[in-house]
C-alpha cells in the first residue's frame, strides 16, 4: 500500500510539473511572538535572562514579559491571573497561522494529591512528602481521563466510602502565580482553552512549575500539562511529569532544568554548539536538542531528594509502588499531538512514544524565518523528495487516531488529516526554492 501511495503521488507530482512551472520564492512571511512568565519572586534570574537572550540574539516581532517584579523596566505587565489569560488569549492573538509562539512558564504548581498520614506514616511525611496544598482536583469522569486510583491518591474521591485500587481518576493541575496582592491559581482547562483561541504554525511551551528543598508547600506535577495543551503544531516541555517534583536552585533561583534549556538556546553560550550537534549538524540547535541537552544536563534529574539526603529506591518500592522506577525530577515533552507522554498508557520521558521527535527536530530559534512555503514540510527552503517522502509516510493519519508529530508539518490544509488534498498542494509547488 505504502509503494502504491508513492508511486501515485510521483504520477501527480509528474503530471503537476507538466503544467505548473516550479515556483520560485526568497520571501519569509512567518512572524516570532513570544511570551515570558515569571510567576514567583524566587524564579527571577531564568525569565530575566530568556529575555535578554531573546532580544539579544533572536529577531522575534513581539516579546510580552510578564514578571512579580514590576520594578524591573524590562517588565511589561504584573503576572496576574487576568494578565496571563491577556496574555495567552488576547495578546498573542496577532499571531498568524504562519507564526512561531514560544511561551516560557516558571512558577510554583500543583497537581497529584497525596493525601499522607494514613499512607506513608506520620514520621515519614515531614521529611519527604508535601502538604496537601500541593494537591490539584481529583475527580471521576475527568478530562485527564483515567490517570490514577483512589489507592495511588489515598482519597475517596467518588464518595462511597471506600478507597479503591479499581476506581480510576484524573487530576487537574494548576500554576500558583504569586503577584503582591496574594497567591492566584491558573487551572490546565484555562490554559488549554486559551491557546485553543490562537493561530500559529509552531506553538513550543515550556512550564517549569518547581519546589524548593526547605518548602514543602511548593510543588509542581506540571507534565500533566500535556494531557491538556496536546494537539497538532504543538511542542510541550515541562520540568517534571505529573506526579513527582522538579527542583530549584533557592541560592541563584535558577531551575535546574530551565536553566540548561536556555543555556542550550543561547548562542554565546558554549552549550549552543553542544546542543546543535545532538541530532544534526544544521548550524542552528532545534528546541528538539535544546530538550536533549537541558534533559542530558539536569543535576536534579537522576535525584531523589529529602532534607537528609538521598532516598534509596527500595524505600520509593515499599511505599509508592506505581512511582517506583520515577526519579525525582523527570522532565517530560510532546510534540506528538496525542496527549503523550502520559502514566495513563505507564509511559515516563518519553518510553514507549516513538511518536514523538521530529516537529521539535524542525523547529528553532536560531534560522532567519520558517521557509513561506507550507508545502516545504521540513522548513529546508526547498520542495523535494524529501516532502514527498514525508506525506507518503503518513497518508491516512488522522488526529488524535494515529496521529504523530510528522503529521502535524504534512498537514498542509490543517484539517487534522493527511489525505490527496496534501498530497496534491505538494505536488503543485514541488521543485519550489527560497
Amino acid at each position: 500500500m505504502r509503494r502504491v501511495t508513492i508511486a501515485v503521488l510521483t504520477t501527480l507530482i509528474t503530471f503537476a510539473l507538466f503544467l505548473f512551472p516550479p515556483q520560485v520564492s526568497s520571501t519569509y512571511v512567518s512572524k516570532y511572538w513570544a511570551v515570558i512568565v515569571c510567576g514567583s519572586s524566587e524564579f527571577q534570574p531564568d525569565p530575566e535572562r530568556l529575555y535578554n537572550v531573546l532580544m539579544d540574539s533572536y529577531n522575534f516581532d513581539g516579546i510580552l514579559y510578564l514578571s512579580v517584579n514590576t520594578s524591573n523596566p524590562n517588565v511589561n505587565l504584573e503576572t496576574t491571573h487576568a494578565n496571563l489569560k491577556y496574555a495567552l488569549k488576547d495578546w498573542l492573538n496577532q499571531s498568524t497561522a504562519d507564526d512561531l509562539i514560544f511561551i516560557f512558564i516558571e512558577t510554583h504548581g500543583g497537581g497529584y494529591r497525596r493525601n499522607t498520614p494514613e499512607c506513608y506514616g506520620d514520621e515519614l511525611k515531614p521529611a519527604f512528602f508535601p502538604d496537601t496544598e500541593d494537591s490539584g482536583w481529583a475527580e471521576i469522569d475527568s478530562d485527564e481521563g483515567f490517570e490514577f486510583t483512589e489507592a495511588h491518591i489515598q482519597e475517596d474521591v467518588n464518595g462511597d466510602g471506600e478507597i479503591s485500587d479499581t476506581t480510576w481518576v484524573g487530576t487537574d493541575e494548576y500554576l500558583s502565580l504569586d503577584p503582591a496582592s496574594g497567591t492566584e491559581t491558573v487551572w490546565d482547562d484555562e490554559v488549554r482553552y486559551w491557546l485553543s483561541c490562537l493561530q500559529y504554525r509552531r506553538l513550543i511551551t515550556f512550564i517549569g512549575a518547581c519546589r524548593a528543598p526547605s518548602n514543602k508547600t511548593e510543588a509542581c506535577f506540571s507534565g500533566g500539562f500535556i494531557d491538556d495543551l496536546s494537539a497538532p503544531r504543538r511542542i510541550i516541555i515541562t520540568s517534571s511529569n505529573e506526579t513527582y517534583w522538579s527542583w530549584y536552585e533557592r541560592e541563584t533561583g535558577q531551575h535546574y532544568f530551565g536553566r540548561e534549556f536556555i543555556n542550550a538556546l543561547d548562542p554565546t553560550n558554549s552549550a549552543w554548539e553542544l546542543a546543535s550537534n545532538l541530532v544534526d549538524e544544521d548550524g542552528a540547535t532545534s528546541i528538539l536538542e535544546a530538550y536533549f541537552y537541558a534533559y542530558n544536563h539536569d543535576m536534579a534529574r537522576k535525584y531523589v531528594r529529602t532534607e537528609a539526603g538521598t532516598v534509596p529506591d527500595p524505600f520509593i518500592e515499599k511505599y509508592t509502588p506505581y512511582l517506583a522506577k520515577l526519579m525525582d525530577e523527570s522532565p517530560w515533552f510532546d510534540d506528538g499531538g496525542n496527549f503523550l507522554p502520559t502514566f495513563k498508557n505507564g509511559t515516563d520521558v518519553g518510553d514507549g512514544d516513538f511518536q514523538d521527535g521530529y516537529l521539535a527536530r524542525c523547529t528553532w530559534l536560531a534560522k532567519e524565518r520558517y521557509s513561506s512555503c507550507v508545502e516545504d514540510v521540513n522548513d529546508d527552503y526547498r520542495v523535494d523528495l524529501t516532502d514527498v517522502f514525508l506525506a507518503a509516510r503518513n497518508y491516512g493519519c488522522f488526529f488524535p487516531g494515529n496521529w504523530d508529530s510528522q503529521c502535524s508539518l504534512v498537514d498542509i490544509n490543517e484539517d487534522n488529516e493527511i489525505d490527496l488534498k496534501d498530497y496534491m498542494a505538494i505536488a503543485l509547488m514541488f521543485g519550489w526554492t527560497a
